[in-house]
Parts: structure tokens; C-alpha cells; sequence
């Protein structure tokens, strides 16, 4: 059915987004939408408006649900392509999550490695210090030390160390002279002045910075006395003593 020119009416399309603000609004007139109804995220609501009875309302609506037919099928194409899109972006983070999944394996696996070896290598340093240790060796500050039980000169006293592929002790702080005192016996150091007399030179070619001697020590008694032990019976810091190298005491080997 036409409506002629006098009883012609109209379909007002308004569109309205998700927060029900204006979008676009247009008039459908003789079965045709407005070229301005676009949008695809919108809420669409038709208004039929007729003044000219049951029979021009008709088809008012008739006209309104063909528009309304056209939009919903709009609506439905931009819906797939956001399923479509929605079902690419889970697989990627279905393949982000598994690379992630195997890249945590393969570290559990290194950090199991790791925990292995930091263990076998403990058991390795336990059984090398208790090695050491039945062996007469001590450990201190990153050191180990060798205390005799024999008596030799300074002379002989440093090519036993030297056997042992070590050297006389080089005391280099405060703490390994606290150390070395604590053997309770008086031992040979690898300090001495026999290249130069006054010139007190470590085993390591070194000259000694630190000073832990006796009272007027040294005093090269007899002009002779070039090798340097450690006395029991004097204060810790203050325990040096210069004496002739033939003499024979224990001593101290370093590595």
C-alpha cells in the first residue's frame, strides 16, 4: 500500500549507544533508511509515529521492521567478525601460554641441574676439608694452614712447606696474626731479613707493611739473626721475634 503525499508519515530511527547517549536519528520515508544509520555498536529504536489511522500505522510498521530486519543483519556480521577476532586473540594466548609452560620446564630443569651440582660440590668440599683437617691442614679466611709437629730450622721448615706445595705463612692482617698466635707454640713465619740486613722481606717477595714484634725486637742479637718466628709467651699482637735461622722450632706452611 502507497501513501500518497497528504497521508504520508514517517518512521523516526534514533540511535542510541551502550550509555544511551544520541548516536545518529534520521527519517524513513517511502520504505528507504537514512544513509547516516552506520554505526554497528548501537542500541536501534524505531518510533512509528501516524496520524491518519489503523491502516497507514500498518504499514508504517511494515516499513519499520524491513529497516529494523536490514540493521539487526548489520548488527550480526559485526558480531561474527568480533567472535572471529575474540577466537584469534585466544589462541595466540593459548601459544603464549604454552611457549611459557615450556620455557618454565626447561628452567626447572637447569635449576635442578644447578641445585645438583652446588650439592655434589658441598659434599666435594666436606670431604676435601676433612681430608685436610686429618691431615694436620686448618682452615681460615680462604686459607689453609699446616701446624708441625717436628722441630726444624727456618730453612728446612720452608722446604717442607714447599713439599707440601705451600710456603711459610705471610701474615697479611690483623686476624691471621690473632690466628697464627693461637697455635700455642712458637713457630717459624716466612719473614726474614737474610737478602738484606733491615730489610724484612716475605717468602712472596713482599715487604712487610704490619708490625706485630716483640719489645725491642728485633734487635739482630749477635748480628745474625735474620728469621723471624712466632713467641707463645708474649701478647698476641705483640709477638715477633728475630732469632738465627738454624735455630729449630715448629713453623707454619700456607696455601
Amino acid at each position: 500500500m502507497s501513501l500518497n503525499k497528504s497521508e504520508r508519515n514517517y518512521i523516526r530511527i534514533i540511535l542510541q549507544n551502550e550509555s544511551n547517549n544520541l548516536v545518529s536519528q534520521g527519517s524513513l520515508t517511502n520504505g528507504n533508511c537514512p544513509t547516516d544509520l552506520k554505526s554497528a555498536d548501537v542500541c536501534v529504536v524505531c518510533v512509528c509515529i501516524s496520524s491518519e489511522g489503523e491502516k497507514t500505522l500498518n504499514e508504517c510498521w511494515r516499513r519499520s521492521t524491513s529497516c529494523l530486519g536490514l540493521l539487526c543483519a548489520l548488527q550480526l556480521g559485526h558480531l561474527q567478525y568480533t567472535i572471529n577476532d575474540l577466537a584469534v586473540e585466544k589462541d595466540q594466548l593459548q601459544t603464549s601460554k604454552n611457549n611459557l609452560t615450556t620455557f618454565k620446564g626447561l628452567l626447572q630443569k637447569e635449576n635442578d641441574i644447578l641445585i645438583k651440582k652446588f650439592t655434589d660440590l658441598g659434599k666435594l668440599v666436606l670431604v676435601l676439608y676433612l681430608t685436610l683437617l686429618t691431615a694436620g691442614w686448618k682452615y681460615f679466611n680462604f686459607s689453609i694452614y699446616y701446624t708441625s709437629t717436628e722441630k726444624l730450622s727456618w730453612t728446612e721448615s720452608r722446604e717442607r712447606c714447599r713439599r707440601k706445595g705451600a710456603d711459610l705463612v705471610v701474615i697479611n692482617s690483623r686476624e691471621e696474626q690473632m690466628f697464627i698466635s693461637g697455635f700455642s707454640r712458637e713457630v717459624w713465619i716466612g719473614l726474614t731479613d737474610a737478602e738484606t740486613e733491615g730489610v724484612w722481606k716475605w717468602v712472596d717477595d713482599t715487604l712487610h707493611t704490619l708490625g706485630y714484634w716483640m719489645q725491642d725486637q728485633p734487635n739482630n742479637s749477635n748480628g745474625n739473626q735474620n728469621c723471624v718466628s712466632v713467641q707463645t709467651e708474649a701478647h698476641p699482637l705483640n709477638s715477633w721475634n728475630d732469632f738465627q735461622c738454624i735455630y729449630k722450632k715448629h713453623w707454619v706452611c700456607e696455601k
